[in-house]
């Protein structure tokens, strides 16, 4: 049996003024494990999110998967899903885009990859409401990206190695902020925008002076900070103890702050701060940038099933899980793998020249992992 194996980085979205708009990934991740069984739905989730996240078709990962069998026309048996998670939910870090962008990677793997990773992007950010955090995860490093009326547009942006604070002050019943206004002035508008180019521009050459400058919002980061207690002490600390400059992660509550050195001391007097000013314990990482993005690896080269199951044509509807399929012989397929195989050969004769018939095979990358590029 097949089992897909899908590392997801973690992501910092909005980076002060590019709101929905730019996000990089952090080398901090989470790793599904998917494979199909005959009936029903096996979960194994460890770390973060244990004792929070659904182990149901609820999940994100799950939803992600099933929606992707359903694009492909087939609907699983049932799927056995195992689940390592390091970035914490509801932290501002991009867990969600990195659930969903896992299922839908490793389901689409699992079947063959029927569906090109641009339509893979699309459902992820479909799933997920924004361009930024789901393709920063994909591609890595530090991307640009607009999502309007389902026109994708993005780009890639080299960026130096740098390393990041995150500070996570950890409270359970924190406000979240409030919709955001539907209109701004034309000056603030301008502002966010120009310190944006320049955010892009700093990250980019490593040069941490105009980082300081240029990493300032006036959009939605003063409706963030309002929910986040302590917010204003914890920054003012961290330029104390040499950080270039310090953001909202995502909508929050983890914080991201630059600095070329001395980010030991800063994420150890964010935290104290925290807990001084707040009575709220606060978790630290100190994060390197991820710059590959999602790698996929199968850990078997083959599947096995039963003759007599065969792939269901997707519905309408997402499919349930479980899902029990009962053997159809009206002449068509029924074997996943032969689905499956005759997929693979429909798109090779679409790509392939006529005059070499014999060549149905697609082979996959040596490394195993996705190739990485705009």
């Amino acid at each position: 049996m097949t089992k897909v194996r899908v590392t997801v980085p973690a992501t910092t979205s909005n980076l002060g003024p590019g709101l929905n708009s730019m996000a990089l990934a952090l080398g901090l991740y989470n790793v599904v494990e998917l494979s199909e069984i005959e009936y029903g739905l096996e979960f194994d989730l460890h770390g973060e999110g244990g004792d929070s996240l659904p182990d149901s078709p609820d999940n994100m990962v799950v939803r992600a998967a099933i929606e992707v069998f359903r694009r492909a026309g087939l609907v699983p048996g049932g799927l056995r899903v195992r689940l390592e998670n390091n970035i914490p939910p509801g932290s501002g870090l991009g867990s969600s885009a990195a659930a969903l962008l896992g299922g839908v990677v490793a389901a689409n793997v699992l079947l063959g990859s029927p569906l090109d990773r641009e339509e893979l992007l699309r459902i992820a950010i479909d799933m997920d409401g924004r361009p930024n955090a789901a393709t920063a995860a994909l591609y890595g490093g530090l991307v640009i990206s607009s999502y309007d009326a389902g026109e994708l547009v993005f780009a890639t942006v080299p960026v130096v190695p740098m390393y990041v604070v995150v500070v996570l002050p950890v409270e359970a019943d924190r406000p979240r902020p409030d919709a955001f206004p539907q209109s701004v002035s034309l000056p603030d508008a301008i502002f966010s925008i120009g310190r944006a180019n320049l955010v892009m521009r700093a990250l980019s050459t490593g040069n941490y002076d105009l980082l300081r400058r240029a990493m300032q919002d006036r959009l939605h980061e003063p409706i963030c900070q309002q929910c986040i207690p302590g917010y204003r002490q914890a920054v003012e600390i961290a330029h104390r103890y040499g950080a270039s400059a310090v953001a909202v992660s995502g909508l929050g509550p983890a914080l991201i702050a630059f600095a070329d050195q001395e980010h030991e001391a800063i994420a150890y007097h964010m935290a104290r701060t925290f807990e001084r000013v707040t009575g709220i314990f606060a978790r630290t990482w100190i994060l390197p940038l991820d710059t590959q993005g999602i790698s996929i690896s199968e850990m078997a080269a083959s599947m096995s099933f039963d003759r007599h199951r065969r792939p269901v044509p997707a519905s309408k509807l997402p499919a349930p899980i479980p899902v029990k399929t009962p053997p159809i012989d009206n002449g068509q397929v029924t074997d996943l793998r032969v689905a499956r195989k005759a997929v693979t050969r429909d798109q090779n004769k679409s790509e392939k020249p006529e005059q070499e018939p014999d060549d149905d095979k697609v082979s996959a990358p040596a490394n195993g992992k996705m190739q990485t590029g705009t």
